[in-house]
């Protein structure tokens, strides 16, 4: 390696080695134009660089091209065969601003029934938990996993963070606003199928789309203990058994009575294989009316759900005959987080509006208005006319002054002349059994009176 002696500007033979050994970082100054460092060599301003990575814990997670090499898989098994999950492919992630390469892995998680978060920890060790790790840890997926004897399964979500998004603020969107709906997701639902178009929500900086319309799903329901079990694949959007729907009657799995009503909830998912899921409603009722009034989001006892990142989408309210569908209820516009039911604030957004179909009980004996000086009040029905002329005009005393056309007087009623000798405008008055003659052209009106002899 050649130098120059800065004393007599003669070229110099160095050994790199010696160079290597002679100059440390602290020995090689920097220009800090910017004045972003308070030391002036490149050691202290490493060290400075260092800790503020220590101090943010930032960035960490996923870089963007990991996230896209990577597949996230799940195998069930009882106790001593698999409970597995596997991250497959070549991916990068970071760690308190520490780049870690990494490789496909597997783990086996413990047999505890509940959620199993699956992440890096701080070392950048494939890890799993019960509890929920630091947010500033590098999160992978979470696994529900149920215990109970001749079940034994789990079920996965996806959960790789990207590098952008802060750990604080993600524990502030985790713990306050959940997922959220973008776009699309319009739902079809029928007797025995169902349909959810494409569409795009989020779970704070990550994006699940669906790219083909989803027709199958897993049922969620409890059977006997606070824990869910669940149905997979399936094409109906309800439990069934027997040719009666179901409902969760507390923990306990409860078929409806015959012509009762029921309600399903539907989700969109982390699940990156079937994002859609059915959980069943806790409630039955006689009416469609009473089902609408009883199933409400807030109602519901969940406790604790196999997923952590959920967007509720539809209430769907079924009626346990041959033809179930009833109504479908849209929630995609409506936050999760508070928890909170749908609220119409336009009328005409409502369904089933008719008397008829509305779910009314009783009759109807009076019905609202407003006077004559504009305060609201209930009339009472049967004092008015039919607009079908059905119901006949009786024991009227006075009738305004205007005519009484393709109709007859009956017993009480009477014809009063009551304007004044100047102001009369019905000036000829007769009396017969036939025809009425011809109009009288030198006036300004006339009455004729047609009885039976």
């Amino acid at each position: 390696m050649i130098g120059i002696n800065l004393i007599t500007g003669e070229p110099l033979l160095i050994d790199k080695k010696e160079l290597q050994n002679t100059l440390g970082a602290s020995d090689i100054s920097i220009i800090d134009a910017g004045s972003y460092f308070t030391g002036t060599e490149v050691e202290t301003a490493l060290q400075e660089e260092g800790l503020k990575h220590l101090e943010t814990i930032e960035p960490s997670g996923f870089t963007a091209s990991g996230v896209a090499a990577t597949t996230l898989s799940w195998v069930d098994g009882a106790v001593g065969v698999t409970r597995t999950f596997t991250i497959t492919g070549d991916h990068n992630i970071y760690i308190a601003g520490v780049k870690y390469e990494k490789k496909t892995a597997s783990i086996q998680i413990a047999n505890t029934t509940g959620t199993h978060w699956i992440y890096y920890n701080s070392s950048g060790v494939l890890s799993e938990s019960t509890t929920i790790p630091a947010f500033s840890s590098v999160f992978i997926a979470t696994v529900y996993w149920n215990t109970t004897v001749g079940f034994d399964k789990g079920i996965l979500g996806d959960d790789r963070h990207g590098l952008t998004m802060d750990w604080r603020t993600h524990e502030l969107l985790h713990n306050t606003v959940g997922s959220r709906y973008a776009s699309g997701l319009a739902g079809t639902f029928v007797d025995a199928t169902f349909s959810i178009a494409t569409g795009t929500w989020y779970d704070e900086d990550i994006e699940y789309k669906t790219v083909a319309p989803s027709t199958t799903c897993e049922i969620l329901y409890k059977n006997g203990a606070v824990d869910y079990e669940w149905t997979t694949n399936n094409t109906v959007y309800y439990y069934t058994s027997g040719g009666n729907l179901y409902y969760n009657n507390g923990n306990v799995l409860t078929a409806a009575g015959a012509n009762k009503y029921v309600a399903v909830w539907i989700f969109a998912t982390s699940n990156n294989d079937r994002p859609i899921i059915s959980i069943i409603g806790q409630n039955v009722s006689d009416t469609i009316a009473a089902a609408r009034a009883v199933n409400t989001y807030e109602g519901l006892t969940l406790g604790n759900l196999p997923f952590q990142e959920m967007k509720l989408l539809y209430r769907v309210i079924l009626r346990n005959d041959v033809t179930p569908y009833e109504e479908a209820q849209d929630y995609r516009n409506i936050s999760n987080l508070p928890t909170g039911t749908y609220l119409a604030t336009n009328h005409n957004v409502l369904t089933n509006l008719a008397w008829a179909t509305a779910g009314h009980t009783g009759t109807v004996s009076t019905f609202a208005g407003f006077d004559a000086t504009g305060v609201a009040t209930n009339y009472t029905e049967s004092n008015y006319l039919l607009v079908d002329g059905t119901r006949a005009l009786t024991n009227c005393t006075g009738l305004p002054a205007a005519s009484v056309v393709a109709g007859s007087l009956v017993s009480g009623m009477l014809a009063s002349d009551h304007g004044t000798a100047s102001t009369d405008q019905i000036v000829n008055v007769s009396y017969g059994t036939g025809e009425p003659p011809a109009a009288n052209t030198t006036t300004e009106g006339s009455l004729f009176v047609k009885y039976t002899a």
